[in-house]
């Protein structure tokens, strides 16, 4: 068929039939870059995803810390600096148990520390003792070496305030192995990895042991920057906590980094993305699609004396098999799952699988704004007897009775259109909505008689049971849940003074503080 027969079709059927093939490399470059800047666009949007969920877990875990250092130093044997500094130490020791610390300890502002790791007093000189003392604000410490092998911990430090003064610290320590023990930083994948970074640039959790405590510096050295950032820039950005990301030539690979601070620290989060074997699928998609586009021009070349298709048609074929590029997820459910399974950590509690103390505060704030004029109640629990199970059978056993009680109040909950969650311990919430005073009773009745079980060994049967302190809400004088949550606190310790397996409900004109 003649160029010039085919022009007759149109000046577009015209210029297919005297530059075929430059029209097919011409399709071909479009499709690579569209497949390319495809690519580029998922591993830039999921990696930026999966690291800001994964910086928010652990923000979440370092809050979750804070809490309770928080609510320890609250108590008025840490804040009496009457009592010795050991058995201050070592009245945290049910927190160290529960939570699987590695050591929770007091520091008196001469340098007087005593932990649960090792019962005894110390003395030391720290820049940190004086300054939180000064300022009463918390602190996250650098690694450094501590105890007789040397191994490297980092703390988080709580002041212990007394009529508004600072009069003592308490900390929870933690080793630096725990935090490269954690599942987004124990392995490498053939879709990248994760490493953290302290203020001074050391590597404080990385899937190889033997970059720990490296500065970053010696592995951006290797790098060849290529786009978004260079080799100053990015050690700068550490420097002052800033976020970003780039491409470079890292290990041999073409790798894309997204970086992010650690909110509440002075770390930051580096993920690593090999970016070939991530864009694996999309590039196999565009070789599909080059080889229709070779057969496609192949049969026109031969067969170009039928009449010529309707060029439409080719620019939507075009655009459909772009589509498919673009929306192409063929390996992005296993990064989907796991970016689920992170959150999930940081908004549920992993021994009883109730929401996390922040994610039961978010819930309540989103019921209370659905639903202003509903009136609820506030129970607050504390189990009793937990600690003759712990003593005699072991935490293990402690544990299970536990999750016993926490699945009785989570079907409780579920049924009542209620929420719970662990608040720390052997301490659980329920906000629940009620109609009158005499529900709030069945209500406490029921919860007395469910909440309680027994667990056995050694031959003998340890029975459980809960105490309750109530607070409706709303509540005359009561702005906040907050307030009404530590009313109904003051409710439980009163139910406390009456005996075990019993509940009380917060009257307004009560002064009652616990002692």
């Amino acid at each position: 068929m003649s160029c010039k027969k085919l022009s007759s079709t149109g000046t577009v059927s015209g210029l297919f039939s005297r530059s075929l093939w430059l029209v097919f490399a011409a399709f071909v470059c479009i499709s690579l870059g569209s497949a390319l800047y495809a690519g580029y666009l998922f591993i830039k949007t999921t990696a930026e995803d999966s690291t800001r969920a994964l910086t928010g877990d652990l923000t979440s875990r370092l809050e979750a810390t804070y809490n309770l250092l928080e609510g320890m130093s609250k108590q008025p044997l840490i804040q009496d600096t009457t009592v010795s500094v050991l058995d201050r130490a070592m009245s945290m020791k049910p927190y160290a148990d529960a939570f699987q610390f590695w050591m929770i300890g007091v520091v008196d502002p001469d340098g007087t520390i005593s932990s649960t790791l090792r019962p005894k007093v110390a003395k030391l000189k720290r820049d940190y003792i004086p300054r939180i003392m000064r300022t009463g604000k918390r602190e996250l410490s650098d690694p450094f070496p501590a105890g007789a092998t040397g191994d490297m911990n980092f703390t988080q430090f709580m002041p212990v305030k007394k009529d508004g003064k600072v009069v003592s610290i308490c900390f929870v320590t933690t080793p630096l192995t725990h935090m490269s023990q954690l599942p987004p930083f124990r392995t490498r994948s053939e879709y990248g990895y994760y490493l953290l970074v302290d203020s001074r640039r050391a590597i404080i959790a990385h899937p190889d042991a033997d970059k720990l405590m490296v500065d970053i510096k010696n592995l951006v050295d290797k790098e060849t920057f290529l786009l978004g950032s260079s080799r100053e820039q990015f050690l700068d950005d550490i420097e002052k906590q800033r976020s970003g990301s780039f491409i470079c030539f890292f290990e041999g690979r073409l790798t894309f980094t997204v970086f992010s601070h650690v909110a509440d620290s002075k770390w930051t989060l580096i993920h690593r993305v090999p970016m070939l074997p991530t864009m694996r699928p999309i590039l196999w998609s565009f070789g599909v699609q080059t080889l229709l586009y070779a057969l496609f021009f192949l049969l026109f070349q031969r067969y170009g004396r039928k009449a010529f298709s309707p060029v439409d048609n080719i620019f939507h074929h075009v655009a459909d098999l772009d589509k498919s590029v673009r929306g192409s997820n063929e390996f992005s459910v296993e990064k989907v799952s796991g970016l689920i399974e992170i959150s999930r950590r940081g908004l549920f509690d992993t021994l009883t699988n109730l929401p996390t103390r922040h994610l039961f505060y978010q819930k309540v704030g989103e019921v209370l704004k659905k639903s202003p004029g509903q009136r609820h109640a506030v129970f607050f629990f504390d189990m009793d007897r937990l600690k003759p199970i712990n003593d005699n059978l072991g935490h293990d056993a402690g544990d299970m009775a536990l999750r016993e009680f926490a699945d009785k109040l989570r079907e409780f909950a579920d049924k009542r259109n209620a929420l719970a969650c662990r608040y720390g311990g052997d301490e659980f919430v329920l906000f629940a909505p009620v109609r009158d005073d005499a529900d709030i009773e069945a209500f406490a009745c029921e919860l007395s008689k469910t909440q309680r079980g027994s667990v056995e060994g050694n031959g003998k049967e340890y029975v459980y049971s809960t105490s309750i302190g109530i607070c409706p809400y709303p509540l005359e004088g009561f702005l906040s849940f907050e307030e009404a949550l530590q009313a109904a606190d003051q409710a439980l310790y009163k139910a406390k003074q009456r005996g075990r397996a019993t509940f009380a409900v917060y009257e307004p004109d009560e002064n009652a503080r616990r002692g």
